[in-house]
């Protein structure tokens, strides 16, 4: 590659695969080639957009077969639909960003992240919260022990019932949205989960489901994970997302959302997202390019990411614990 720009495809075209497909055309080190998606019109319309090829029917072996200087590609297919196309883009040799949750279950996480291992080829995972400011900022505040040894930490992310109808009876609940956070108290506390005990009042899918789940950690950390997937739409700034860590010396709170910018009309109060993907001078803005941004350099550089796969299946492994323990009422070590 050089000091090539790296050439990039990407595999799905829903909400995020369209999302990544403007970062990679906006940013300096990256170059869009090419899109594949399951149906005929968002496909053609994607690809017309940005003057590339599109590859419709889900076929992203034709795609990878008929781009081989593709050096990378991003697979933002829907959660239950990862596997195929991870195996087949690291089995072409080309380097994947991949979105999470990285699999339905273990045993697909697990080949996966073994494939990534064998092909000899960068493989990240899309957990964008290591990227927002906020996240990263405490993670380096608690390394340098401003807050003295961490004791414990509560984590919320509560969703509506509309937004889990999409995936409902396709991934385990428990693996949807709680990637984020598990992903987040893993990296934070620089430990592994060594025990789960989880309660829920209406069953693990029930429509008006939640848990919330008690995690211990090899260095005796504590977390205290609440996850509801049942809430009706709610108007607002409701506090349905919360991170906070205490230690011996400090606390350190992060309020998910606040983000500081409120748009006040007679009939409607707005709070435009500021983090995840703003438009600001015409550009993507936030987390989504930096880290789109830092596969492509980890791939030009052939630095590790700092995410890998096995940091994505530690996230689906305490997930699926969370999952045992609902279901058998006990705790899960």
């Amino acid at each position: 590659m050089g000091n090539d720009r790296l050439k990039v495809g990407v595999i799905g075209t829903g909400r995020m695969g369209r999302l990544y497909a403007r970062i990679i055309t906006e940013l300096p080190q990256t170059e869009l080639r090419a899109v594949c998606g399951r149906s005929e019109a968002p496909v053609a319309e994607l690809a017309l957009q940005w003057n590339v090829a599109g590859y419709a029917g889900g076929d992203y072996r034709r795609m990878l077969e008929a781009h081989p200087d593709l050096d990378a590609v991003v697979v933002a297919t829907p959660e239950w639909l990862h596997l195929g196309p991870a195996l087949a883009v690291m089995g072409a040799g080309r380097h994947l960003l991949l979105e999470k949750p990285m699999a339905a279950s273990v045993l697909d996480a697990e080949r996966i992240a073994t494939a990534a291992e064998s092909a000899g080829v960068t493989l990240m995972l899309c957990h964008q919260s290591r990227f927002d400011p906020r996240f990263a900022l405490l993670k380096e505040a608690v390394d340098r022990g401003e807050i003295g040894e961490v004791l414990h930490v509560y984590a919320r992310r509560n969703t509506t019932a509309v937004a889990a109808a999409r995936v409902e009876g396709r991934i385990p609940l428990t693996c949807w949205i709680s990637p984020h956070d598990l992903d987040l108290l893993l990296w934070i506390t620089g430990s592994r989960v060594t025990s789960v005990a989880a309660r829920t009042h209406g069953g693990a899918r029930a429509p008006d489901a939640y848990f919330v789940a008690t995690l211990g950690f090899a260095n005796g950390v504590t977390a205290v994970f609440e996850q509801s997937w049942g809430a009706p739409p709610l108007d607002g700034r409701p506090r349905q997302a919360q991170f906070d860590v205490r230690g011996t010396a400090g606390v350190i709170e992060v309020s998910v959302n606040e983000h500081g910018l409120g748009i006040f009309k007679p009939d409607s109060a707005v709070y435009p997202p500021l983090f995840e993907s703003p438009i600001v001078h015409g550009k993507v803005f936030g987390v989504f390019p930096a880290m789109v941004a830092h596969f492509a350099d980890c791939v030009l550089s052939g630095r590790r990411p700092l995410i890998d796969g096995r940091d994505g299946l530690a996230t689906v492994v305490v997930a699926d614990a969370i999952a045992r323990a609902l279901r058998e009422g006990k705790e899960d070590r």
